[in-house]
């Protein structure tokens, strides 16, 4: 409710605001969607007999989002993004917590630019601080994480879905190659920064390539760089990378039980560890090709990922584990998931991925376009592909689908995925 008092709030002072001051240009967007989705349920060794009590929803969403520029001043632009819903879920077997209708509204981002001369740039309140260049992950992206999901989207539309942090950033420009940028975040609960962080940046460009450097204070130091190149008019070959002071990582112990409990079954208690300097990179480019599609081919390295044996110990828990019927299995179980989930997540949980996507506009007829793209895990083979066909009905009315298939061999964190597949399909209408 807070932020839609916001938006409402920013919406009179703008109107306010053009009558007084009669500010010249304005741009941006106002966009409604239909859509429906269905996820299906896959019986995997992390959830036998789905412990985690899922739900594997099936919905319907109407959804609304606003994106406005405002051009205050000369050197003043005001702007702010928001989107809101209300969706409906249709379950087969509920979840105890799962909700039959939802709704919520987030104000994405709410903050002004000022051009304080030629040279610097001020950014001022809430606003989502991107840093990094390849496409599947972003290494020396500290304030905000991309998803792994919604791989088939352009980075520019995978951007817009993100919330911003409240914060203050200056950026200098020192002649026609070098800026220098930093940010200030301050810790403020009350609109969910939840720890203090300072973050600064160098950036080099030359004539076809650019170098970026990037230091970062939060919870821990961190340290990331990045480099692109232009290889003709085709190609564009990047790199990133990154190295924290430390990271949490976590595993599992046999833990033991009182002689005298009645519940039977092993039990594993989480067991974290600290690891010193764990780094990430990703290294891969982009072709465009005479027809106008575009392919992306990335290698990307997690350190602070699973290794062999350490996932092997894991799987093994899991089948000791698998009869959940019996209670301390069952609390091992649940324990295994969030020890998983806390070191980074499937899909993220191991080191080796590749990932490549390819889309193309009017591919088969005029206003047809087609993306699809692929998260590979290169130690238990397996891997997620997203297909995603849109149809441009008009110049502002679309029609898209997504459909997500997951799978790989038995100990593969793909096939371990507590859904098989999800599918959407979505009609939006933009102002």
């Amino acid at each position: 409710m807070r932020n839609l008092v916001l938006v409402i709030t920013s919406f009179i002072t703008i109107i306010l605001a053009d009558r007084v001051y009669a500010f010249p240009a304005y741009d941006g967007t106002f966009s409604f969607s239909a859509s429906a989705d269905n996820e299906t349920e896959n019986d995997t060794k992390l959830n036998p007999g789905n412990i985690l009590d899922m739900g594997y929803p099936a919905g319907t969403s109407l959804n609304s989002d606003i994106d406005i520029r405002l051009l205050m001043h000369r050197n003043f632009t005001f702007s702010i993004a928001n989107s809101s819903y209300i969706r409906y879920n249709y379950y087969t077997d509920k979840p105890e917590d799962g909700e039959t209708w939802e709704h919520d509204n987030t104000l994405k981002q709410l903050f002004g630019t000022f051009h304080a001369g030629e040279h610097l740039i001020i950014d001022a309140g809430k606003k989502t601080e991107r840093n990094g260049i390849m496409f599947f992950r972003n290494p020396s992206d500290f304030f905000q994480t991309g998803s792994t999901t919604g791989l088939s989207r352009s980075k520019e539309e995978r951007d817009a879905d993100l919330e911003g942090s409240v914060l203050v950033k200056g950026e200098i420009f020192i002649g026609s190659n070098v800026s220098v940028n930093a940010v200030f975040s301050p810790e403020f609960e009350k609109v969910n920064n939840s720890i203090t962080q300072i973050q600064c940046g160098i950036s080099y460009q030359f004539d076809a390539a650019d170098f970026t450097l990037t230091g970062y204070k939060g919870d821990v130091y961190k340290l990331g760089t990045s480099a692109s190149a232009n290889i003709g008019t085709s190609a564009v070959i990047r790199g990133e990378a990154s190295v924290s002071e430390e990271k949490n990582r976590f595993t599992l112990s046999k833990g033991t039980t009182a002689p005298s409990d009645p519940n039977e079954g092993i039990y594993y208690e989480p067991e974290k560890s600290i690891m010193r300097r764990p780094w990430e990179a990703s290294v891969g480019g982009q072709y465009t090709f005479k027809d106008g599609s575009d392919l992306y081919a990335e290698y990307y390295y997690n350190h602070a990922g699973y290794t062999d044996q350490e996932w092997n110990n894991l799987m093994e828990i899991s089948d000791e584990c698998s009869d959940v019927s019996q209670f301390y299995n069952r609390v091992s179980m649940l324990q295994l998931n969030g020890v998983i989930r806390d070191s980074g997540g499937i899909t993220a949980a191991r080191r080796h991925y590749l990932f490549l996507r390819y889309s193309k506009n009017d591919i088969i007829f005029e206003d047809f376009n087609f993306a699809a793209a692929t998260v590979i895990g290169l130690e238990n083979p397996g891997g997620l592909l997203t297909l995603s066909p849109q149809y441009e009905i008009s110049y502002n009315t679309s029609l898209r689908g997504d459909a997500t298939l997951f799978g790989g061999t038995e100990e593969s964190e793909f096939e371990l995925m507590y859904q098989r597949m999800n599918f959407e399909i979505e009609l939006e209408y933009v102002f």
